[in-house]
């Protein structure tokens, strides 16, 4: 066998991999296929594999009963909008591609080939609902397994460590009213949800902790709605608001409240804490060599979204980053593609990280 042929099948099965991923649209809570497929072909791959109680996809090689686990945390479902699956000049286009069924078949494909440790087991989580607020996959696991190592499966790039992410707390204010007359002076319902979103606006400047987008508040407008029958009136506003490492939650959580008015219900949907881990330890270094070796110059990041690490990190309170590849500034668009070159790079950073774990 010639080299050039070694490469092509070398890069075929975990590219075909990728592409059987994003030809099954899985936007989130209509996972099912993505997930049966995963299963289906990972266990002919030679994984444990199984679908369990939320609906996650759930993969596992090495020892049984081996004393140290790692936990790879991806995610199946995508946000809506099916891309349709295209190849053009190296980059493959698909709702997915990076957000983030890349990292996801990056790790199933590395994994598959890495030779590792005799006491280590890999366990691989294709989680649903992560693009939804209930984050139901994570949520699942999150008492299933107290691992020695998180590799949580994001775009951070291929010679890129994601170690945190900022907070997001959802919260909700719906105001009802009699209606109102527009020259009466009693201010709408909507008038009064505008100024609770310019108080939450007002209370996010106060948490800035400094001049990049990841230290500072953010508040973003998710839904806006009004009704009237003509006797009664309501207002119900959405907002995100991103939070800081270091932000006084209780401070913030006192505007907000003070900002309700009297006829608003305020109701906090989701509160998701900041996270920011580690730089050093074992698998930080494994990282950093992996990079070297493949010819890069690692890099950290701190990213100003959240993922599912907000929600497992802190409790497993092991090792943990973000890892995979792709350029995150294509989550969620309609031009979401990944590079192959990219891809595969990433892939044999991962397999030397699993290999390097001694």
């Amino acid at each position: 066998m010639g080299a050039e042929t070694a490469r092509k099948e070398y890069r075929q099965w975990p590219v075909e991999l990728l592409r059987g991923l994003l030809r099954r649209y899985s936007p989130s809570g209509k996972e099912q296929h993505a997930v049966e497929f995963l299963a289906a072909t990972m266990e002919e791959a030679g994984w444990e594999t199984s679908i369990d109680e939320a609906g996650n996809f759930v993969g596992e090689r090495g020892p049984k009963f081996g004393p140290r686990r790692i936990v790879f945390l991806g995610h199946v479902d995508t946000v809506a909008g099916e891309i349709p699956l295209r190849e053009s000049e190296g980059l493959l286009h698909g709702r997915g591609a990076v957000d983030a069924k890349g990292p996801l078949a990056a790790f199933l494909a590395a994994a598959t080939r890495a030779q590792l440790p005799t006491d280590l087991r890999v366990t691989c989580v294709g989680a649903v609902e992560e693009e939804a607020a209930s984050s139901k996959g994570a949520r699942h696991v999150l008492d299933k397994y107290r691992p020695d190592f998180l590799i949580v499966g994001e775009p951070s790039g291929w010679d890129t460590l994601c170690v945190g992410y900022r907070g997001n707390c959802h919260v909700q204010l719906r105001v009802e009213q009699d209606k109102t007359h527009g020259a009466s002076g009693v201010a709408s319902a909507a008038t009064q949800a505008c100024r609770f979103w310019q108080a939450a606006l007002a209370a996010a400047e106060t948490q800035k902790q400094g001049d990049k987008v990841t230290e500072q508040a953010s508040v973003d407008v998710a839904a806006f709605n009004t009704e009237s029958d003509g006797l009664k009136e309501s207002a119900t506003i959405r907002l995100d608001i991103r939070t800081p490492p270091n932000h006084d939650a209780a401070a913030l959580r006192a505007a907000l409240d003070a900002a309700v008015p009297p006829t608003g219900k305020l109701e906090i949907v989701e509160n998701l804490p900041p996270f920011r881990g580690s730089k050093a330890g074992p698998l930080v270094r494994e990282f950093l060599k992996a990079i070297r070796a493949a010819g890069g110059k690692p890099r950290f990041s701190f990213k100003a979204g959240t993922s599912d690490m907000n929600i497992v990190a802190p409790a497993w309170k092991c090792p943990s980053v973000a890892y995979g590849p792709g350029d995150s500034s294509l989550d969620h668009t309609p031009n979401e593609h990944i590079s192959l070159d990219e891809f595969l790079r990433s892939l044999e950073v991962l397999r030397r990280v699993l290999e390097g774990l001694k």
